[in-house]
């Protein structure tokens, strides 16, 4: 439920053109997502893109925070692999 809104937070944000795509960075568009989530760990992961993935790393609580930062990053549009390297503690 909290990756549909943050989902539907970041469409709504990108569409109004409060916040456009054109012009981010990669890494700035994907910590827009992760802190459209609500979620504070997901705001505190570090982002790392390369020309054919990104590297999402941190820590988490849940195993869910961390399928739901995957999930997001994936959303960004422009993004294509995506590895998941958050440890959960």
């Amino acid at each position: 439920m909290a990756e549909a809104i943050a989902r539907r937070k970041f469409e709504l944000n990108t569409a109004s053109g409060s916040q456009t795509l054109d012009g981010l960075e990669p890494e700035a568009a994907i910590q827009e997502a992760l802190s459209l989530t609500g979620y504070g760990e997901l705001r505190r992961l570090q982002v790392e893109c390369s020309a054919d993935a990104v590297t999402i790393t941190g820590r988490v609580p849940t195993y869910y925070l961390k399928q739901l930062a995957q999930s997001v990053v994936q959303d960004v549009p422009g993004i294509g692999r995506v590895h998941n390297e958050i440890h959960v503690c």
